[in-house]
């Protein structure tokens, strides 16, 4: 039986402007407090409809909400906040009570990634059923991953810093040592895990845990082939993962050829989200470095980034409606999702076509293009000029808006915590 694993892939993610003006960013200060009065009205038409965009006012409107559906809710806030544990048992509870098949569906669906999210292999094995929504998949990856010891970070007691470059796609790239071997890897927020190339695992010895034919879901239509492996050791710096779960890839895949002739690019790794969520990263894009420590809880912060199968952050639009948007360093230009057409001014959009890249190859899509939009995010006012929109999303249940990419710090920095749910722009040129 051929597996189908969707979530663990990289997005490899940039898009070649077909038509058209390219995506430009100003940012200024923010002018303060959205303007209210009246903001844009959205009136979820389903219960489903309204979690999915996380609008958990819509409770207090509804005027039928059954038990199941209010534990859901609670749940699925649990997850946003970041208590992760108390998620999970309330997802748990529901697969094993909720009569309504559409909650245990989505309940069983977000409890596999949670589970995946916190490397619960034993769990996967021992509690999730045989064939549910792919749960096959995590289990026959559990069960490669789980003969491995637990995953173990060193973290020296002075942060890290590293040169930081980019990619031709805009992807930052660091040093790292695999196994003893110097690399130039990715740093890809929406690659759910750490990824080699073929060649370079087995340059480095890692090798490949044999489980059953396993491809992946990339970001265009296109699968590829995948193999579960585990890194001994990952350095970057003088920070030490050891026992990395990470997937390899064959070299080709992870090659973009133009007109299907001429080698583009060669990516022979990728530091994952797997990696990223247990450090405390700062991508300093104008002096090209790469700060990274250890993650120290701090109860006060606001947050404003959660992951529920993708990273996930959340903006204001003028008119203080949420907006959320995947984070993908991998993709060099910010993107837009046809979930935002309903919340933002829509004047002037144009339909268009572009050219999807990723692990596997190109494609075209059918797209369209807002020619301005500005988010509030903090103290920054971030002032988009056509983006584009195109289909692809990444996060479970969750419907995004867009997709930020790494043109977001492009100038400035970006301070990535998952730990504390924070996402921190610094724009020092903004006024």
């Amino acid at each position: 039986m051929k597996k189908q694993w969707l979530l663990l892939i990289p997005a490899l993610l940039f898009l070649c402007q077909c038509s058209g003006s390219h995506t430009t960013l100003t940012v200024s200060e923010s002018p303060g407090t959205p303007a209210v009065s009246p903001p844009k009205s959205i009136n979820y038409t389903d219960f489903r409809s309204a979690m999915e965009n996380l609008d958990f006012q819509y409770l207090e409107s509804a005027t039928e909400i059954t038990k199941a559906q209010q534990e859901f809710a609670d749940a699925l806030r649990l997850a946003v906040d970041g208590n992760f544990a108390g998620a999970e048992r309330q997802f748990s509870t529901l697969v094993k009570t909720a009569g309504d098949s559409a909650i245990l569906a989505d309940s069983q669906s977000i409890l596999d990634n949670l589970r995946f999210f916190r490397s619960e292999w034993d769990s996967i094995l021992t509690e999730q059923p045989d064939s549910t929504n792919g749960t096959d998949d995590n289990r026959a990856l559990a069960e490669a991953y789980r003969q491995f010891p637990k995953e173990q970070y060193e973290f020296p007691v002075q942060p890290q810093q590293v040169p930081l470059d980019f990619s031709l796609s805009g992807c930052p790239v660091i040093p790292v040592v695999i196994n003893g071997h110097k690399y130039e890897f990715w740093l890809d927020t929406g690659a759910s895990t750490s990824c080699l190339a073929s060649d370079v695992a087995e340059d480095c010895g890692v090798t490949p845990i044999d489980v059953e034919n396993t491809s992946a879901q990339t970001a265009t239509s296109k699968r590829v082939a995948i193999q579960p492996a585990v890194i001994n050791e990952v350095r970057i710096g003088d920070i030490i993962i050891k026992d990395h779960p990470a997937i390899i890839l064959k070299k080709e895949d992870l090659e973009f050829k133009l007109l299907g002739l001429i080698r583009i690019l060669k990516v022979d790794g990728i530091i994952g989200w797997n990696a990223i969520q247990n450090m405390d990263i700062t991508l300093d894009y104008l002096n090209k470095s790469a700060t990274i420590q250890q993650p120290v809880i701090d109860e006060n912060m606001d947050r404003n980034l959660f992951w529920l199968g993708y990273p996930v952050v959340t903006v204001l639009s003028p008119a203080g409606i949420p907006l959320h948007f995947g984070l993908d360093t991998g993709a060099n230009v910010t993107s837009l999702h046809k979930n935002i057409l309903n919340k933002v001014d829509t004047l002037g959009i144009k339909k268009r076509s572009v050219l999807v890249g990723s692990a596997g190859g190109f494609e075209h899509v059918e797209s369209f293009t807002l020619p301005a939009l500005t988010m509030l995010s903090g103290k920054y006012a971030l002032h988009y000029v056509n983006l584009t929109g195109h289909p692809l999303t990444g996060a479970e249940f969750i419907q995004l808006d867009g997709t930020f990419g790494s043109d977001l710090p492009a100038n400035g920095s970006v301070r990535i915590d998952c730990t504390n749910g924070r996402l921190e722009l610094l724009y020092p040129g903004a006024k």
